[in-house]
């Protein structure tokens, strides 16, 4: 009679069916990893077949994207002041301080115009903290002042009377209050909760 020779599948299999809790334990694993591999793909076919919609967006990314436009508006708005003052101070040409004047308009504009967006979403995502109200009432009203000395500013240009650099120097000086205000209210805005 011819002995049939063990393979080393049949020295495996062997040693599945002694150490049965290994099998078991292997059995378990793959069963998971199907699991997973079918939830997988059922996510993806039904968010392709648009039965589950999906945000692009995190919550983070938009506190990201929130932070980084108030920044944004904020120094813009800032170094178009310092630099329509400079200008001033200096005796730059009319048509060079006229040009910086507009580009201090356009900073106002945007500003302006995302106010609202800003108290909004700081309450929505920044719940139970100071940034609206450091916002609103630190930053906004020094905005609000140093805008208002622009205003003279420009329109006592052509008053020989009226010392601008003294005045320019006043807005900077503000300014540079505000500054701090910021740094503090931006160190506010990054903090972790």
């Amino acid at each position: 009679m011819t002995e049939k020779k063990e393979t080393k599948l049949d020295n495996l299999l062997r040693w599945f069916k002694n150490h049965k809790i290994f099998s078991y334990v292997l059995l378990i694993c793959i069963g998971l990893i199907a699991v997973n591999e079918f939830t997988d793909a059922s996510d993806k076919l039904l968010r392709r077949v648009g039965i589950i919609k999906t945000l692009d967006v995190t919550s983070n990314s938009i506190k990201s994207e929130l932070s980084q436009n108030i920044i944004r508006t904020a120094w813009n708005r800032m170094f178009w002041t310092r630099n329509y003052t400079e200008k001033v101070k200096r005796g730059a040409p009319a048509i060079e301080i006229e040009k910086s004047w507009d580009k201090y308009m356009i900073a106002i504009e945007k500003w302006s115009s995302e106010i609202m967006i800003y108290y909004i979403s700081l309450d929505k995502f920044y719940p139970n903290t100071e940034k609206r109200r450091i916002l609103e009432s630190r930053v906004q009203p020094k905005f609000e002042a140093i805008a208002s000395k622009m205003a003279n500013l420009k329109y006592s240009l052509s008053d020989s009377t009226v010392n601008h650099s003294i005045l320019a120097n006043e807005i900077q000086d503000m300014n540079n209050e505000l500054n701090v205000d910021l740094y503090f209210f931006i160190y506010e805005l990054e903090s972790k909760e």
